[in-house]
């Protein structure tokens, strides 16, 4: 890929799957900006947005993005490294982060790639966007990172209760997938629109 590789997190074998879910969509929301919108770029990605909770680092990202690419920045108060919220004080906002972004898109995404804070309660909001767009549970999928060094934990692995997993690492297939950090998930056909929103709301002020 033609352009400067950053020290994100993303790996090679992330990386190789981004571009080819990207090449394959027509439009991306991106819960955190960084590497994976240069591979949105680099793929042509035509609809595009980008949502993070550093201003500085928003403006920095999009100053090489196509004019017709979407930033927004939410307000969840003062944060330190990678975003990361410090102020409790400001935890009424936290919400805003998953949801304000989809509030002004009435048309769903067909990738949705959650790598910000609030990572549970912005994948839950990615399958609620889609849902109410009427999108069947195969026209669109959510991707999600760091999902192999967190899928033990009972807030990443809550995803696991209403999403099956389509590509990336798969902890059941640990061996053939180990070189992924990322996952890509698809709606079970079974879960309710109130399971995710319940799951929502009890993830929304977790800041990981």
């Amino acid at each position: 890929m033609n352009y400067t590789k950053s020290h994100g997190g993303l790996n090679t074998a992330d990386r190789g799957l981004l571009q080819e879910i990207y090449y394959e969509s027509s439009s991306v929301i991106e819960w955190g900006v960084g590497e994976s919108t240069l591979i949105a770029e680099f793929t042509r990605v035509p609809r595009y947005v980008g949502v993070d909770s550093s201003r500085d680092w928003l403006k920095q990202v999009s100053l090489t993005a196509p004019t017709k690419y979407k930033f927004v920045w939410v307000n969840i108060g003062p944060i330190g490294p990678w975003g990361v919220p410090l102020d409790h004080n400001w935890k009424q906002h936290w919400p805003q982060y998953s949801l304000s972004p989809l509030a002004s898109e009435p048309e769903a995404f067909d990738f949705y790639f959650v790598d910000g804070r609030f990572r549970v309660d912005s994948v839950c909001a990615a399958f609620l966007h889609a849902s109410l767009s009427q999108r069947s549970t195969s026209s669109f999928r959510v991707g999600l990172h760091d999902f192999q060094e967190r899928h033990k934990s009972q807030t990443f692995g809550a995803v696991l209760s209403f999403a099956e997993i389509v590509d990336g690492y798969n902890p059941m297939r640990h061996d053939d997938t180990r070189q992924y950090r990322v996952v890509i998930l698809r709606r079970k056909v079974t879960a309710t629109t109130g399971e995710i929103l319940r799951l929502w709301k009890k993830y929304s002020k977790v800041r990981f």
